[in-house]
């Protein structure tokens, strides 16, 4: 109802702030997200604020490694990435030559053969 979206924005909030990035899906997991958000705030005790730091440091390897949409034993001879940049070129010219308007779009298309969850360096 209404009233409970009210006394629960905050923590509405915080979930779909970890659940969405920029309107895009990230982290849809429920497990994933109950530990990320929390619920009761911090602890205040030392122990506490020592337990959910260590817990913090898993919780961050669970994200960024942890990928539930990959298949398992996927394996290629090379780890490859392919990007293809398509682009297209759209002029209107008067019969002398000039240009009334134009457009450049593009697009770029990634094939990727990638073995497992290898660690990729751009640059």
């Amino acid at each position: 109802s209404a009233d409970k979206i009210r006394l629960g924005y905050t923590l509405l909030y915080a979930v779909l702030d970890e659940a969405l990035d920029y309107g895009y899906p990230q982290i849809l997991q429920f497990n994933l997200l109950k530990d990320i958000v929390l619920e009761k705030g911090l602890p205040k005790d030392p122990k506490g604020i020592m337990a959910l730091r260590e817990k913090q440091r898993t919780l961050t390897l669970d994200v960024t490694g942890n990928v539930a949409w990959r298949r398992q034993g996927i394996f290629y001879k090379k780890n490859e990435l392919f990007l293809d940049t398509v682009e297209k070129v759209s002029a209107l010219l008067t019969p002398a030559g000039d240009m009334l308007a134009g457009e450049v779009s593009g697009r770029i298309v990634m094939k990727s053969q990638l073995s497992g969850m290898p660690e990729c360096k751009l640059g």
